[in-house]
Order: C-alpha cells, then sequence, then structure tokens
C-alpha cells in the first residue's frame, strides 16, 4: 500500500494527530480533521496505547475517530502493542481486527519479534506495517536483514521515529540523518514528528518532535529540517495544532530549502532575488554566495546600496558596483563580517531558519522567501 501522492507536499506527505481519552472532544477534532484536510494533510497518526488516556473513552471514541479520518481522506496510522491490545480484545497477530478498528498502517512498539513483523506483512487487510526508526544504524541494519531472511513484504513496510514527550530527550539531528540513510537503502519511506507551539499535548505539555532542537520552533522550520534530513512524511505529534500550523507544514517542498527573509528595505533588486531558486556557488567558509543561472541581471549590478553595517549571521548582503566584478553578488552571511563599504545590506533571514543554515551541505537548491 502506496499513500496517494499529496497535492500540497510536493511529493511527500503530511499529517496531523489526534487522541481519545485525553479530554479533546469529537467535535472539536472534527473541527481539526476538517482543517487539516484543507491544508493539505493526507494522514492521521494516533495511539492506542497512552497511559493516560481513559480506557472507557478509547473503546467508544477510537472507532469514531478512524471514521472521521477516513471521511477526511486520511490514512490512519496508529501505535499498537500487545500488551496494549488486550485492552481492546484484539489478537496481537489479527489484521483484520485491525483493519475493523479503523487502522491503515500499525506502528509496532514494543514487544513484536522480527519474525511476527514479517508475518504481519503478508497480512490479506492491505494493512502498511510501520517499524520504529529510531534504532542505532547497525542495530537497525541487522534487523532489516533479518526481515529479509524472514520473507518479509519489504513493500509493506516503512518506518517511523519517535516522538520525545519529555524535554531534553530528544533525537539528535546528525543521528536522525544516518537512521533515514540507512532506512532508504533498503527502499523503506521514514517519517518523524513536529511539535505544536500552539497546542501541547496533555499532560506533560512539552510538545512532541521527533529531533530535540525543533521543541521550542515553529512547525514549517522543524518540517523542513525534517525533510533535510530524508524524512519523506511528518506529523504535527501533538494534537489541535493551530490552522496556520498545518498550512505550514504542508507548504514544505522536500527539494527547495525556503529561508525567509526580512526586507531591510524594498527594492526591485529583492524583488527579482525572491522566490527564485539557487544553489551554493562554492564551499567559502563565511559566505553562502549564491549562484544563480546566467549572468547576474543589471537589477542587481547596479543596487544603490543605502544600508551598510557590520554583517551578522543570517544577513544577505549584495555586493556594490564599487566591488568591481563582484558587482550584484549575493551572499548569506554564515559568520560575524566587518562593515565594507562595498557592501549594502538587503535583508535578514528570521532567526529559526538561521539555524537551517547550519545543516546545509551545499548540495541543496535554496529559495528566498518573504516572511
Amino acid at each position: 500500500m502506496k499513500f496517494i501522492k499529496s497535492e500540497a507536499g510536493n511529493g511527500m506527505h503530511f499529517g496531523t494527530s489526534a487522541y481519545v481519552g485525553l479530554g479533546v472532544s469529537m467535535e472539536d477534532t472534527a473541527r481539526h480533521l476538517e482543517e487539516a484536510q484543507a491544508a493539505g494533510a493526507d494522514m492521521l497518526f494516533t495511539s492506542m496505547q497512552l497511559p493516560e488516556s481513559d480506557v472507557e473513552a478509547l473503546h467508544r471514541d477510537m472507532p469514531k475517530l478512524t471514521k472521521l479520518a477516513h471521511a477526511h481522506g486520511m490514512k490512519v496510522d496508529a501505535d499498537v502493542a500487545p500488551r496494549t491490545m488486550e485492552r481492546f480484545g484484539i489478537d496481537r497477530m489479527d489484521a483484520r481486527a485491525f483493519k475493523e478498528f479503523g487502522l491503515d498502517v500499525i506502528r509496532l512498539d514494543y514487544g513484536y519479534s522480527l519474525d511476527e513483523t514479517a508475518e504481519l506483512t503478508h497480512n490479506t487487510q492491505g494493512l502498511m506495517v510501520e517499524l520504529n526508526a529510531t534504532i542505532p544504524v547497525e542495530k537497525q541494519r541487522d534487523n532489516l536483514e533479518a526481515l529479509r531472511k524472514a520473507g518479509a513484504r519489504m513493500d509493506r513496510l516503512r518506518a517511523c521515529h519517535n516522538y520525545y514527550p519529555k524535554a531534553h530527550t530528544g533525537l539528535p539531528y546528525a543521528e536522525a540523518v544516518k537512521m533515514n540513510s540507512v532506512l532508504h537503502e533498503y527502499g523503506l519511506e521514514v517519517g518523524g514528528f513536529v511539535a505544536s507551539q500552539t497546542h501541547k499535548r496533555y499532560v506533560v505539555g512539552d510538545g512532541l518532535p521527533t529531533l530535540e532542537r525543533h521543541r521550542t520552533l515553529d512547525v514549517f522550520t522543524q518540517a523542513q529540517e525534517c525533510a533535510l534530513s530524508g524524512m519523506d512524511f511528518v506529523f504535527i505529534g501533538d494534537d489541535m495544532a493551530a490552522k496556520n500550523e498545518l498550512e505550514a507544514l504542508t507548504s514544505v517542498q522536500p527539494d527547495v530549502i525556503k529561508l525567509r527573509v526580512r526586507p531591510a528595505e524594498e527594492s526591485e533588486a529583492l524583488e527579482w532575488l525572491l522566490n527564485r531558486p539557487f544553489r551554493k556557488a562554492d564551499l567559502a567558509e563565511e559566505l553562502l554566495r549564491a549562484g544563480f543561472d546566467g549572468e547576474r541581471p543589471e537589477v542587481l549590478k547596479h543596487y544603490p546600496g543605502r544600508i551598510h553595517c557590520e554583517r551578522k549571521v543570517g544577513d544577505v548582503t549584495i555586493d556594490l558596483p564599487s566591488y568591481y566584478r563582484y558587482a550584484g553578488e549575493v551572499n548569506i552571511v554564515l559568520s560575524p563580517l566587518p562593515k565594507d563599504e562595498r557592501i549594502a545590506l538587503m535583508g535578514r533571514i528570521v532567526e529559526s531558519d538561521i539555524r537551517t543554515l547550519e545543516l546545509l551541505d551545499g548540495r541543496e537548491t535554496l529559495m528566498l522567501v518573504k516572511e
């Protein structure tokens, strides 16, 4: 089973989360799913094993939730584990029961053996089986080899990272990149979670990101960095995220890194730059030199340059006619640099996106967009 390509996500898939038994009404959840669908989300994550959930509400409302999700065009991805399936009277290997509950993807938590996982990939209900992506690289490789040898249908497998409710316990970005790379080697799609900044899930209230660096960042920056790390789908882990967060999530393009900029002043040159893809021109350490196709246009070469100041990390600058052959070259400052009368300030990248700069390896397609 493959997901339908999300038009909003340009090949990525995006989802929201909803949980039953944690105090959010089904009416509020229904309104949230309507907003998520309108934004372009095509997935819903939920859990059937939260220790804080009211058991009676789980039994009563989980089928309602999955029905709502399907009515809004979303596939349902749910955390399941043998010890908690007993609460629903579901056998750990009963794919038909999972399907009747309204699940499309079963994320296997602790308690399933590799042989059982392989067996579940042969289910006749069309269920996708989701592995835990947050496994040390060599252990994950061993697991994937074992699944192959056990006859697992690799086309029925994908993986998703954990989310981390407790502050300071999330995954480092560099480790996520390594883990995602191994999973891709075996042909598996991999996803993760970002945290809402408008509604933190009950009870802990620290947000639900995969990467610790994301816990306090806006959803767009988080999701874009997830894409940069190699993730193919992203959920907002917290329930009831705001409409603008849903829209920010689905606006991410995996093949273009957008850097939001606040103009220092309005100009024709800046208008020419905005929304125009470019690449890093060389391996300079202190400047990201923007490389555009073709010759620099006259609108850049003759920029008047009224703002001269010490250059800070994240400044977008342009070389003036007094810099002769460099006139019109656009740079993003990567290290603090002194004032230079031959260089003018065009704008400044927003603080959260400045952090993304440190993750770039020079191969990405970049784009400046107005905040």
